[in-house]
């Protein structure tokens, strides 16, 4: 293998094909990137039987070749290259050596035979249409945040994607929050897939290019995956159903709104957390006619009092809520104000839900549609008195 390529171009190949490096890899060879060098072009791939990651460049590729290197120590040399200058990459015996101005970098080769079968995806066997590479990606970071980090159960670590003609919605869940958000695409079909949040979460920034264009969206069978004109990444779907959550999205009845400025809710939660003592602290909130206020309680370490000017209607409301689940929900909103809705307590969990809306709510006992909503979540709260 012998060929040049900048080293900026190098550096961002480098950085998207190891996203699908397993942390653990075993056996040894998934923590190996494959690199194929053929007529102007180069790919790099990582696969660890449960998602893939291809980018292909063009490179001035002198000879062609297969080779597998460390992915750790590739990304040590992706992170390490001079900026805007030509790097040399040979591979020959036993060794890859990268060479960018006076610097070179000595890799040990891994057994190419070793390597397994990366699977294949293309957009003419397996699309379904396509959807704006970056509204989507921005979703999938959004979204997929919400999910459940413990591995069971298996259902609730899903980021769920439901098609229908012009839309995709993306949802996840926790059991405590809920967020939904909608994303145009050019699809016609109705359909249903959940893949695990995580290897979405870790894959998603790999087809972000430079220049904005479309993402196609590709189906096949029990693999989903995205792909972009240099990359595509792949992941299995979840076999469990995502949970039915369609009763909690049920049209909502709130006795009382809120809406502040995102920006200022979100900074103040930021301030609350800056002094607590972990990420599970927890925050009052309490609306009325005088504003919003956020009380952080359950921290050993320090407090913090603080309120907002808010446009409210209805009841004085209190609720007990999470800290990092409410700046989680936050994030869901694409809307310079925020309307936190309250549903009347009738002593069950389900009845302390808040609604997260963009915009203004003009009146309080709005029934609300969620499944309408473009972008929301919910969130379960402990209701108290004054």
């Amino acid at each position: 293998m012998k060929l040049t390529i900048n080293t900026d171009i190098l550096a961002e190949t480098i950085n998207a094909a190891i996203s699908s490096l397993p942390p653990r890899p075993n056996p040894v060879i998934l923590g190996g990137v494959l690199v194929e060098a053929q007529l102007g072009a180069i790919t790099m791939s990582s696969f660890n039987y449960d998602r893939a990651t291809t980018r292909t460049v063009a490179a001035d590729v002198a000879e062609a070749d297969t080779a597998v290197v460390s992915g750790r120590l590739l990304s040590a040399v992706g992170g390490n290259l001079p900026r805007g200058k030509d790097a040399d990459i040979v591979s020959s015996g036993s060794e890859m050596v990268i060479t960018a101005g006076r610097t070179a970098f000595r890799l040990p080769l891994m057994h190419t035979e070793d390597y397994p079968t990366l699977p294949t995806m293309t957009p003419d066997a397996d699309g379904i249409g396509t959807a704006d590479c970056d509204e989507l990606a921005q979703a999938v970071q959004v979204i997929g945040e919400l999910a459940s980090k413990d591995a069971e159960p298996a259902n609730l670590t899903g980021l769920n994607l439901t098609f229908e003609p012009g839309a995709v919605w993306l949802c996840a869940t926790d059991r405590y929050i809920i967020g939904r958000r909608r994303v145009p695409w050019t699809g016609t079909t109705t359909d249903e897939v959940t893949v695990p949040a995580a290897d979405m979460l870790a894959t998603i920034k790999a087809v972000i290019g430079p220049a904005p264009e479309p993402v196609e969206i590709l189906r096949n069978g029990s693999m989903f995956g995205l792909h972009t004109s240099a990359t595509t990444v792949m992941t299995r779907q979840l076999a469990d159903d995502f949970p039915a959550i369609t009763k909690v999205l049920t049209p909502a009845v709130y006795s009382s709104t809120s809406t502040v400025p995102t920006g200022e809710l979100a900074f103040m939660l930021r301030r609350a957390a800056s002094i607590a003592d972990d990420g599970n602290s927890q925050v009052d909130i309490e609306v009325d006619a005088g504003g919003l206020a956020v009380t952080t309680t359950r921290s050993a370490t320090g407090k913090v009092n603080d309120s907002i000017a808010a446009h409210h209607q209805g009841d004085y409301r209190r609720i007990a809520l999470s800290a990092r689940r409410l700046h989680n929900a936050l994030s869901v909103i694409d809307d310079a104000e925020v309307t936190l809705g309250f549903r009347h307590p009738e002593g069950k969990p389900a009845d302390h839900l808040i609604g997260i809306h963009p915009g203004a709510m003009e009146r309080t006992e709005a029934k609300v549609d969620l499944l309408e909503c473009h972008n929301f979540a919910l969130l379960i709260g402990i209701s108290g008195k004054r």
